[in-house]
């Protein structure tokens, strides 16, 4: 199947994945009190909400609001990745009035407390990205990519470009495949694993002990930083390698490696492959990285809609949301991305015409993400 194929495959189960969704949510989009009444008040709760595919999912949960009466958004919290800051977070909303809550936790380990406190005020929760767990070993209900299937696309790409330029022919040492991984997140690590099962699956002779890599790079608000010195690390360890095929769990594990092949001068025939596709790729790209030939990514906007969406069926009509909506991955080239974002502005799913139907919306009409016809064709 081409690529084309794949991501209009992809396309379609997301659109079949969003309809059959029962769940839905309203927010507002201000962050001040809007809709004193509404049933619904969410809080989101985000490891690092600077970052544009945070800003992208938290729009999301804005537009929900914006587009349905009965809900208010009560605000954001950037945690920073610090854990101690993301749970004060969760109490601070609570305290604000939220009875919802969307959250990107910087590590799964803080599920029980987190989930410990949310409980005990009556507080809806799902999980965006990062599942966690609570103190009865119970998921929340979540929202998010299907990491292995991220991670299987990125691998059936990588083994398409080796194939075509004869790298998966070589068996001097000369190429080396690289998998950035942090396994300590299950969302990072089912990227990877999705990513390894493919390449050895397609390539059978390859010497996986001399030519293969899998390293966690680390993680944290110095992100890129981290993972350029981790790469420098592996490439100075193999200074016989010419061609350097390299996926990242994530933009700034990619990003970081670039910086890492340009210092040593790597052949720009390596590849460097990130999964999101967000600001850091696009700024990337502008600048005219060769490294990074095409990207992982999808809609971080879709994520955030349809985390308020399960919160607003939750509360107001009582049914129990589905415990885990996956959305599909598809690749896209630099070429894909001017189309995607004309503006240079990295949207990442949001309608072009949402603004318009918020202020043209029907007082009373509940708005499902199939209503506001987001635009996934480009």
């Amino acid at each position: 199947m081409n690529l084309t194929a794949k991501r209009k495959m992809c396309i379609t189960i997301c659109l079949v994945i969003a309809t059959c969704l029962l769940a839905a949510f309203p927010v507002t989009g201000s962050g001040t009190p809007e809709n004193e009444g509404a049933k619904v008040k969410i809080g989101y709760v985000c490891k690092i909400k600077t970052m544009d595919w945070f800003l992208n999912e938290e729009q999301g949960i804005k537009d929900f609001c914006a587009m349905n009466d009965d809900c208010e958004y009560i605000g954001g919290i950037d945690a920073d990745m610090d854990m101690e800051v993301f749970i004060a977070g969760v109490e601070e909303l609570i305290t604000k009035g939220a009875n919802a809550l969307a959250l990107v936790v910087p590590n799964p380990v803080i599920g029980p407390t987190i989930s410990k406190i949310a409980y005990s005020s009556n507080v809806k929760m799902v999980t965006i990205d990062d599942r966690f767990q609570d103190g009865d070993g119970k998921y929340i209900p979540h929202i998010g990519m299907d990491g292995v299937q991220a991670g299987q696309i990125a691998g059936e790409n990588a083994v398409k470009y080796m194939q075509e330029n004869g790298f998966d022919k070589a068996d001097d040492g000369s190429v080396h495949i690289y998998s950035m991984a942090i396994d300590q997140l299950p969302a990072c690590k089912d990227r990877n694993d999705g990513f390894e099962e493919v390449i050895k699956e397609n390539l059978k002779n390859w010497n996986w002990e001399r030519d293969y890599t899998r390293l966690d790079y680390g993680t944290g608000s110095a992100a890129v930083e981290n993972a350029a010195n981790s790469a420098a690390q592996v490439m100075q360890a193999n200074p016989d390698v010419k061609v350097w095929i390299v996926y990242g769990c994530d933009d700034s594990s990619a990003v970081g490696a670039t910086i890492a092949m340009k210092e040593r001068n790597i052949s720009t025939d390596s590849i460097s492959i990130p999964q999101n596709g967000s600001s850091p790729v696009i700024t990337e790209w502008e600048k005219g990285n060769p490294y990074i030939k095409f990207s992982i990514t999808q809609y971080a906007w879709v994520h955030g809609w349809l985390g308020a969406q399960k919160l607003y069926n939750g509360i107001v009509n009582g049914e129990a949301p589905e415990l885990i909506t996956y959305s599909p991955a598809i690749a896209i080239t630099p070429e894909d991305a001017k189309k995607m974002y004309p503006d240079g502005k990295v949207t990442l799913g949001r309608p072009a015409d949402m603004d318009k139907m918020i202020e043209n919306k029907e007082a009373g009409k509940y708005y499902r993400l199939e209503d506001v016809k987001p635009d996934f064709e480009y």
